[in-house]
């Protein structure tokens, strides 16, 4: 027996139907005009011994004897054997992310409705052999669900993590697979407060980012406690501490920009490593630290500014939306502000249409398309 859980399809089933019924002169020029689309079926089956739920391409094809046939194509889907009460997960993908309806269907089925009710970032961290726990009645709750989950992540396993502080993570940021903390919890010193630090937070700042990236890179620890300015001093004596090592190894790379540079007087293009890491340590910001690969890969784009008493490091990148290229950083010494002035003359500078141009010519695109756009890190 065959049952549809859910059908995206719209018309498109009830139009292939319909031509199914129609002479096979017609079924053709329908089939050929392009009037048939694809559409997804997903469905459970049940034998004696086996149910199967499928995730489904359903594309009408054409054979010139019988006419129109249907092509299906697994996409995603599950095997449950009821003797030795196993779970088969096709494909190797997370059926809570695949196939959603799927797995209400087996909430359902199994009798475990109380899944399907927890917040989101909780549900898609559950990873297939949790979710068999779950199915089989062997996790019954979400506080449990949590404990599976941490049990199952490498980074998190082993680690005093309170499940109440993650039950409040799940609630206040309820969109958040738990995987996400990974590496913020990897280099704390106390794993609940990180979560703590991340239950009451929108969004993670732009120097606790920085510090979690030089903290792994140093294998050292974040007290999620520290004040803001604990945060920037701890940050400024990693930046120099990198720097340091990094000067013993660093190698010269030209970037090999094409065209006459842009610049003008009180901008200079930065045009191989030792520059971009001479500026980091010169200006005392991690502009090499964070910014090394993507500048060296020309998605990135880093000038020296200097006006009278004013020195100054500005990065340019892509803006998707509007193809155009623009500021992503200006700062002084330290992350320092820059007058506003400076940032006109920047910005004036920038619209120039053969800045623009230069920018277009030496911005690389990998075979993939844009990169991920860069979070902005500050420099200090």
């Amino acid at each position: 027996m065959i049952t549809t859980v859910i059908a995206n399809c719209g018309p498109q089933k009830d139009t292939y139907l319909n031509l199914k019924g129609q002479p096979i002169d017609k079924q053709r020029f329908a089939f050929f005009k392009g009037s048939l689309y694809t559409w997804v079926e997903e469905t459970r089956s049940e034998s004696d011994t086996h149910i199967y739920w499928a995730v489904n391409n359903c594309s009408p094809k054409w054979n010139k004897t019988g006419g129109l046939y249907l092509k299906r194509d697994s996409v995603a889907g599950c095997t449950y054997d009821k003797a030795t009460k196993k779970f088969k997960w096709w494909f190797g993908k997370q059926a809570i992310i695949q196939m959603p309806n799927v797995v209400t269907d087996m909430c359902n089925y199994f009798k475990t409705e109380w899944f399907d009710s927890v917040p989101q970032g909780l549900k898609i961290s559950t990873t297939n052999s949790t979710l068999s726990k779950v199915l089989l009645g062997k996790i019954t709750n979400p506080r449990d669900l949590i404990r599976g989950i941490i049990k199952a992540n490498p980074t998190m396993r082993g680690m005093n993590i309170s499940i109440e502080t993650m039950w409040k993570y799940c609630n206040t940021r309820a969109g958040m697979r738990l995987q996400s903390l990974s590496d913020t919890l990897s280099v704390a010193k106390d794993p609940n407060h990180a979560i703590e630090y991340m239950s009451d937070k929108d969004y993670m700042t732009h120097d606790m980012l920085d510090l979690i990236k030089q903290a792994q890179m140093l294998d050292r620890k974040i007290d999620f406690k520290w004040s803001k300015s604990r945060i920037a001093e701890v940050h400024t004596e990693w930046t120099k501490e990198i720097m340091d090592i990094e000067q013993e190894y660093i190698q010269k790379k030209e970037y090999d920009y094409v065209g006459e540079s842009p610049c003008n007087g009180s901008l200079e293009l930065i045009t191989d490593s030792k520059e971009l890491y001479i500026e980091g340590r010169t200006m005392s910001h991690c502009v090499f630290t964070n910014y090394a690969d993507a500048v060296s890969n020309k998605t990135y784009f880093v000038f020296k500014f200097a006006d009278r008493d004013t020195r100054a490091t500005l990065g340019i990148q892509k803006h998707w939306d509007k193809n155009e290229f623009v500021v992503n950083q200006f700062y002084g010494k330290f992350n320092k502000t820059i007058d506003r002035c400076h940032h006109d003359y920047v910005e004036e500078w920038l619209a120039r249409p053969y800045v623009q141009q230069w920018f277009k010519d030496n911005y690389k695109v990998n075979s993939l398309g844009d990169p991920v756009q860069l979070a902005q890190v500050d420099w200090i």
